[in-house]
């Protein structure tokens, strides 16, 4: 099995949280009306390559604020982890690593921003958990009487020997848990996550769809799907396994904004238990 030098690959992406970062931050907005106006999907691709880790941002337009977003890999085939989910108010970021042994093979990671006018009491929280070396999970929340309209999540520490396994918004869209599982070979070194919730004022029809995949051991998708005249402003995710090797592959926004993908893929030492993918959508009158 082939080692590959990683000390880079962490120096990219802590320079690229650092610059990043985004605590708390307010827009000040007009009252919001029925509708989400200016909603819009961003998208914008990586370098087709076979760098071990990659940093993708999807700027949103100007006079536009970011709602909620996600990210996809095309490659890799589960050496390749999306490991970094990064919202800002401008836009999202995407950081995709390969795991601890590396691949040979050429990938790339795709960024969607879900962006839209800017709505009233749009606020990004930041939650960051305990640094140590087990597996763990982080909640942000919102503050009182504002709403989730998109998440995000970060594992932050030994990338390559850990994967994000959970973006789950609750159901009531209060507040966002992100979870992180060390793979079957695990490190010693400390790690912790990072949780973002993208909070709003209560929008019209605001609500949480979630759509579940078979529960096998293979590769495998799971679609939630906005009701009719709502479109998707956020996105989340849950790999149903305890083992850490299943990573997360795809969370993609439709071109449309009607539905939410989640592709879950094994790692190439594969995985003999069952497990289950599941897409959430965060909703509204559009």
């Amino acid at each position: 099995m082939r080692t590959r030098y990683r000390k880079g690959a962490r120096d990219a992406i802590a320079l690229a949280s650092v610059a990043g970062a985004v605590i708390v931050a307010l827009v000040t907005a007009t009252a919001a009306s029925a509708a989400v106006p200016g909603l819009e999907r961003v998208l914008r691709t990586s370098e087709f390559n076979s760098t071990n880790v990659k940093v993708n941002g999807a700027p949103c337009p100007d006079g536009k604020r970011l709602l909620g977003g996600g990210g996809d890999i095309t490659g890799g085939l589960g050496e390749v982890e999306l490991d970094r989910l990064r919202p800002g108010l401008f836009g999202i970021t995407a950081i995709a690593v390969e795991d601890e042994d590396g691949t040979d093979a050429n990938w790339f990671v795709r960024t969607y921003s879900i962006c839209a006018d800017p709505l009233a009491g749009l606020q990004i929280v930041q939650a960051d958990g305990p640094s140590n070396s087990n597996n763990k999970h982080m909640t942000a929340v919102c503050p009182a009487g504002k709403r989730l309209v998109g998440a995000g999540g970060e594992i932050i520490g030994e990338e390559s020997h850990v994967v994000m396994n959970d973006l789950i918004p609750d159901p009531e869209l209060t507040k966002v848990t992100v979870r992180g599982l060390e793979n079957q070979n695990g490190t010693a070194d400390d790690w912790f996550i990072r949780a973002h919730a993208v909070c709003a004022n209560p929008l019209p029809g605001l609500e949480l769809v979630t759509g579940a995949s078979a529960l096998n051991s293979n590769a495998k998708s799971a679609v939630a799907t906005c009701p009719a005249g709502k479109r998707v402003l956020g996105a989340g995710a849950e790999i149903k396994q305890d083992a850490g090797q299943v990573v997360l592959d795809d969370l993609t926004p439709s071109a449309g904004l009607t539905s939410v993908t989640v592709t879950g893929r094994e790692d190439q030492d594969g995985i003999a238990a069952d497990w289950r993918a599941r897409a959430y959508a965060i909703c509204a009158t559009a």
